[in-house]
């Protein structure tokens, strides 16, 4: 089935809340650091001389940034990680609790490799996390939907964002078109606010095109289910409410990207979208579709 029946209510929201599990775990492993990004300690024992004290500070600095550059990099391995191994498209709900059951131990290594080089100011944050978590590990992951989740993880984004230096654009929603995205981007990290000003919910997931598929935009959103296949999804805003925001960290390499909204047409709100036929007419097929190039 192709990658947008994942936007189909029974399945898609499950997988929006492991979507967003994947950044509950990279908080969950900044829990307990003492490392301070991009930060020396001006109090420490002085040097004899001068120069012990600037090769002292030289050394201090270089391992600053490499940290950072390590905490980087794992942070956006697990931002952008896809989530749990399931067949979104056919799951059932036990199939996607096992899954997820699944999916946790295989973040333990990257758990263990960011701990160490964690900024210590999301401390409060890592809390909220910590507790979703747990709950989530007893087969819990509603524990992800709540006010406190939502906060905390706009915090660690716009944290990741700011010191990491990730590039960000601004993209705009309404019925039926996207406005704000550009026509090429550079290969890596890319964060993508999302407002949406249409009067129904939408989304932006991000998919990449093999560099064997080839054809129009409209042909490839239109295509039969097993052409629709071959494309694959990198990530998505999940459903984004009339006047709300939504985000969502991508790692973009060297090819042709689609971006689109498989939500259904008459859906204004989340209450809507939850009962939402499944023979409703998509509003990418509206047009709702756009696509850049990655170099």
């Amino acid at each position: 089935m192709p990658p947008w029946r994942l936007a189909i209510t029974a399945i898609y929201r499950p997988r929006l809340r492991i979507r967003r599990s994947a950044k509950v775990a990279a908080c969950f492993a900044l829990a307990g650091s003492s490392v301070l990004l991009g930060c020396s300690d001006d109090s420490t024992d002085v040097g004899s001389s001068g120069s012990t004290t600037t090769r002292a500070g030289a050394a201090t600095n270089s391992t600053n940034t490499n940290s950072k550059a390590l905490y980087c990099e794992t942070a956006l391995t697990l931002s952008s990680d896809p989530g749990p191994d399931v067949d979104w498209a056919t799951a059932t709900p036990e199939d996607i609790a096992k899954g997820f059951a699944e999916w946790i131990p295989t973040m333990q290594a990257q758990v263990d490799r960011i701990e160490p080089i964690a900024p210590a100011e999301l401390s409060d944050e890592i809390k909220v996390f910590r507790a979703a978590l747990e709950a989530a590990s007893e087969g819990d992951p509603s524990a992800f939907e709540t006010p406190e989740v939502d906060a905390a993880d706009k915090t660690i984004r716009s944290h990741d964002v700011a010191e990491c230096g990730w590039p960000s654009i601004n993209v705009t929603t309404r019925d039926y078109a996207f406005s704000g995205l550009p026509k090429t981007a550079e290969a890596g990290a890319l964060n993508i606010e999302v407002t949406n000003e249409g009067p129904e919910v939408h989304e932006a997931s991000i998919l990449s095109v093999p560099g064997h598929v080839h054809g129009p935009l409209k042909q490839l959103i239109s295509a039969d289910q097993q052409t629709g296949a071959r494309l694959r999804m990198v990530g998505s805003t999940g459903p984004i409410e009339p006047g709300s925001e939504g985000s969502v960290i991508v790692r973009l390499e060297p090819g042709r990207y689609v971006v689109t909204c498989y939500l259904p047409t008459g859906t204004t709100s989340m209450a809507a979208l939850e009962t939402a036929s499944p023979d409703a007419v998509p509003h990418a097929m509206h047009g709702m579709a756009a696509e850049f190039t990655v170099e």
